[in-house]
């Protein structure tokens, strides 16, 4: 594996040696500044997502600074998927990173929420990170056992602020999705901690992503950041990248159970 893909050249090992690292939605957008940041510490990266083209895009993307990357089309919502998935790279390459970043948002009155929208938000952002956490603790388990001081291995899930505190236009589908991604952290992190694995999670606030844009007009944007963000613009991928590769790394070994806020002041 290739170590050193960051700009000045030099290898960030600031990862579990010989770290291997799933990420799911990692095709585009956070997912995949996410898997470009854990390849520039020397990850292998294994890039999954629903579209096989932006996979293969990815991958490429990644091998040609000289990563270790590999990519598999997964649906989170599919358990029977998710486990053949998962199960099947853990056996290939000793798994010691699992990020949920997967997930979809809509906004919506109550009235115009079905069930059948609000099922599908679920499936994917909130029972989607419980399979892949479920397939990949065996292997995680497997790696943490006798890490000790170490970083051993981690889930980083992606959270938000509605995480905490409801959005500003009406999503509740997705804001109760995000508030169980943080309770389903702390739970993770209780019960796998005495076998060496960590469970956290980082909460974005608004980044500048199609999917933002794609529900906030331009006047919305102008509104949400002079008036609801202290430090006056929205997040970049890449901050919020970084926070997940803190969460994951050696630095972060005494850190479980926490939901690491990247927002600008929002909650403040």
């Amino acid at each position: 594996m290739t170590a050193s893909i960051n700009p000045e050249g030099l290898a960030d090992h600031s990862g579990p040696l010989g770290s291997v690292s799933l990420v799911t939605g990692a095709a585009r957008g956070l997912g995949a500044s996410i898997a470009r940041r854990l390849a520039r510490r020397g990850d292998t990266v294994i890039v999954t997502d629903l579209d096989r083209h932006a996979i293969e895009a990815a991958v490429a993307e990644l091998r040609a600074l000289g990563a270790d990357a590999h990519g598999e089309a997964l649906d989170v919502a599919d358990p029977d998927a998710v486990e053949r998935v998962v199960t099947q790279w853990a056996e290939r390459l000793p798994l010691t990173t699992v990020v949920n970043n997967a997930g979809i948002a809509f906004a919506a009155s109550l009235a115009d929420t079905t069930p059948e929208r609000w099922d599908q938000l679920m499936n994917i952002n909130l029972r989607g990170p419980f399979l892949v956490a479920r397939a990949a603790a065996p292997a995680l388990v497997a790696r943490g056992a006798g890490a000790g001081a170490g970083a051993g291995a981690s889930i980083v899930n992606v959270a938000s602020t509605s995480s905490f505190t409801a959005s500003s236009q009406p999503m509740a589908a997705y804001d109760v999705s995000k508030a169980g991604i943080r309770m389903l952290t702390q739970a993770l992190a209780r019960e796998l901690g005495p076998s060496g694995v960590r469970v956290n999670a980082v909460a974005p606030g608004t980044m500048d992503t199609a999917l933002v844009r794609g529900l906030l007009s331009d006047e919305g944007t102008a509104d949400l950041v002079g008036t609801r963000i202290p430090l006056g613009r929205l997040a970049e991928t890449d901050e919020v990248a970084d926070a997940v590769a803190f969460l994951s790394s050696s630095e972060a070994a005494y850190v479980t159970g926490h939901t690491l806020v990247v927002d600008g002041g929002w909650l403040s």
